[in-house]
């Protein structure tokens, strides 16, 4: 297992709660979307750390590239309680968030980061079985990316597939939507796909005339 006192894993795979990196320097503030992982981008395998399974969802490439056109930074921020329960440690975490940049690189889309926390009150590693600011719905991670990379929040979205999610978009300051086949009440309207949800934020944010895969679609109620 690695040592648990700050994160080890290498790249743009970062601890949110953990050390920090130089500030990116920009002149004015971005908008970003930031993206849930398991069961909004990827196929939901709880608790696997084998990049081998990684499955694109359906539309994801698609609503990314189309994000990405637009002009948003694009960070993923994902619960690994795994990590805590000791399932996996966070170098193969690591090793997963670089085979997802190969498959996103086929369709010429970069993110920017990976934000995760790695904490469960339930974990058996004793360090990291503690309650955490990072954890989603808190909104730590989202509070943390946006300190690295200039982010106006006030400006940006947060799409994920449960309502942890929402939550930590609303206490961060964000919009947010939801994606997938979850059966879950909310007040939120579930898109099929994150393709039919970059619409929606391209169409809300009046980016104009981009390509015919940004022309938006009706969604349906969740």
């Amino acid at each position: 297992m690695s040592d648990y006192r700050a994160s080890r894993t290498s790249g743009r795979t970062i601890r949110a709660c953990g050390d920090r990196r130089a500030a990116c320097p920009t002149s004015e503030p971005r908008r970003a979307v930031f993206l849930d992982r398991d069961g909004t981008l990827i196929v939901d395998r709880p608790y696997s750390a084998d990049p081998n399974t990684i499955e694109l969802l359906p539309g994801v490439a698609e609503g990314l590239s189309v994000l990405q056109e637009a002009g948003y930074l694009l960070i993923v921020v994902t619960n690994q309680s795994g990590i805590a329960r000791g399932f996996f440690d966070e170098s193969a975490l690591g090793r997963m968030h670089e085979r997802l940049d190969s498959i996103l690189a086929d369709s010429g889309v970069n993110v920017a980061a990976y934000y995760y926390c790695p904490h469960h009150v339930e974990g058996t590693n004793r360090a990291l079985a503690v309650p955490c600011d990072c954890r989603k719905p808190a909104p730590g991670m989202l509070f943390r990316a946006a300190s690295d990379w200039a982010i106006d929040l006030g400006r940006s979205w947060l799409i994920g597939n449960t309502p942890t999610d929402l939550e930590a978009a609303r206490a961060a300051g964000c919009r947010a939507l939801l994606v997938g086949t979850s059966e879950t009440s909310s007040a939120y309207p579930r898109f099929d796909s994150l393709l039919d949800a970059a619409r929606v934020i391209i169409e809300a944010d009046g980016h104009g005339r981009l390509r015919e895969a940004a022309r938006p679609r009706s969604a349906r109620q969740g």
